[in-house]
């Protein structure tokens, strides 16, 4: 028999037997945690896509409309982005 913190003697298995429930129940966080990880790093390369497409179809429908026009990637987003999903996305490159 063992003495807990708590002064309770308890049984040699059930110390076994709280160790091995402790024990799955850090490998099964440890599998959340990897599988959260690997979620968020799917999620963060669409939106690094979805920004890419939206600035290069901005750049592409500015250079078709105003071939001697100005070349300010703000003020080029600005005039072609105007979904506000997509404002949203970039706008840490709208500049204001």
């Amino acid at each position: 028999m063992l003495d807990d913190a708590k002064g309770k003697t308890r049984k040699p298995r059930e110390i076994d037997d709280r160790l091995a429930e402790a024990l799955r129940k850090k490998q099964q966080l440890e599998a959340q945690i990897v599988k959260l990880k690997s979620t968020k790093t799917a999620k963060d390369k669409r939106l690094e896509a979805r920004r890419a497409f939206i600035v290069g179809q901005a750049v592409l429908t500015h250079r078709a409309t105003n071939q001697a026009g100005e070349w300010s990637l703000p003020a080029i987003l600005d005039a072609h982005v105007k979904k506000p999903g997509d404002r949203d996305v970039i706008a840490d490159l709208l500049g204001g």
